[in-house]
């Protein structure tokens, strides 16, 4: 068995661990999440994250909640704003990186700097709801 304690958490109150157990079906793979109250609501929007399959709710005080599409276009708006604002940076340092002949970090800044800031777009026309779900 394998298992990664993902640290720091993307998510503050949220705890989480991933498992990979032997023998098991190719990949196949446990995710374990434990929240605190205060930090269940954002993922429970059915838009986002599907119908919640909630175990040990004893109060049935866990259901799926609306999905605020303002807040959520404002937040699609300032993730614009910011690629737009960092691509030139990001370019910049990739071709610094080349010109210094460090081809690996040239690399990492491509991938993290540019092509991950492009699919974030690709997803805000194909999949809005989720586009910042990597």
């Amino acid at each position: 068995m394998h298992t990664w304690r993902v640290e720091p958490s993307p998510f503050a109150g949220l705890s989480q661990r991933h498992y990979l157990l032997d023998p098991a079906p190719p990949h196949f793979a446990i995710e374990c999440c434990v929240l605190a109250p205060d930090t269940v609501a954002q993922f429970l929007e059915r838009e986002r994250h599907g119908e919640p399959v909630v175990h040990f709710d004893r109060n049935r005080q866990f259901r799926s909640v609306p999905f605020d599409r303002g807040a959520h276009a404002a937040k699609l708006a300032r993730r614009f704003t910011q690629i737009r604002a960092s691509w030139p940076i990001y370019r910049l340092v990739l071709d610094k990186e080349i010109a210094r002949g460090h081809a690996l970090d040239a690399f990492g800044f491509y991938v993290n700097g540019l092509l991950r800031p492009l699919i974030e777009l690709a997803g805000t026309r194909y999949r809005p709801e989720r586009f910042d779900f990597g």
